[in-house]
């Protein structure tokens, strides 16, 4: 049956009618959004751990990189990047992070569990989405965690590090969302056809690439790969963006 809640629940009934047995729910089972009753965090009898997965494109609900836990030794919220630890806010962190959304974070530990909820009135629904760039997301309105503006080098807003700065890239480099089209010769161009990248794994490679300064993806789905150059035998740096209401978005160095 379907809750009200959302949650979707397979139940038996006990043979003499005593009692109900719930066989399964879709709540132990979180994809990229976290509804109030949801958990993240594990429970220790079973050892079943609630987590979100990202999808890997906003058209593609196969996983995606980005996971967000709850890691109750440590009370830390937590996004990683294929395990890679990008974002981190204990519970003073949070209240300050996520101003009063976190007045609707329950915390809860015991011999049975130990996770993090979600409560919300009608009037108020509270729902965190977990999007395919990292970017946390409250549905009401609202930033939670901004793991995308993480690069490796930076530590505000819960950043963590996990290598320097590349020598080509200047402190406070950071990617720019633009809408519209890259003025660059076909030689300024390179595509990565892997349908299995998403934008956030096109940024790591553009970051990591000296000559990259810009990218988009190239497929309508939201996955492979289009880089734009620095030729500096032609001298071209800047990319010249041109809107247009058909444009793809793309992600421009400032």
């Amino acid at each position: 049956m379907l809750l009200d809640t959302g949650n979707f629940v397979l139940q038996q009934l006990h043979p003499n009618e005593s009692a109900i047995v719930v066989l399964w729910e879709s709540f132990d089972f979180p994809t990229d959004t976290l509804l109030p009753g949801m958990k993240l965090g594990v429970n220790h009898k079973s050892g079943r751990k609630w987590s979100l997965v990202s999808w890997l494109s906003k058209h593609l609900p196969t996983p995606g990189p980005f996971s967000l836990e709850w890691e109750h030794k440590t009370k830390q919220l937590m996004i990683k990047k294929e395990e890679k630890l990008y974002w981190v806010a204990g519970e003073n962190e949070l209240q300050h992070i996520s101003g009063e959304a976190y007045q609707n974070i329950v915390f809860v530990s015991n011999g049975n569990e130990a996770y993090i909820t979600l409560r919300s009135s009608d009037e108020d629904l509270t729902k965190w989405t977990l999007l395919s760039t990292g970017q946390l997301i409250n549905r009401n309105g609202g930033d939670v965690a901004r793991a995308d503006l993480c690069y490796g080098y930076n530590t505000g807003g819960g950043c963590q590090t996990w290598e320097d700065l590349p020598y080509y890239r200047s402190s406070g480099d950071a990617f720019e969302m633009k809408q519209g089209y890259a003025n660059l010769d076909l030689d300024l161009k390179r595509h990565e056809e892997n349908s299995s990248y998403g934008i956030n794994d096109c940024e790591a490679i553009c970051w990591s690439t000296c000559s990259c300064v810009a990218f988009t993806h190239l497929y309508d789905n939201e996955t492979g790969c289009t880089f734009f150059l620095w030729n500096s035998t032609k001298g071209t740096r800047a990319v010249n963006v041109f809107f247009g209401p058909k444009a793809n978005p793309g992600l421009f160095f400032n």
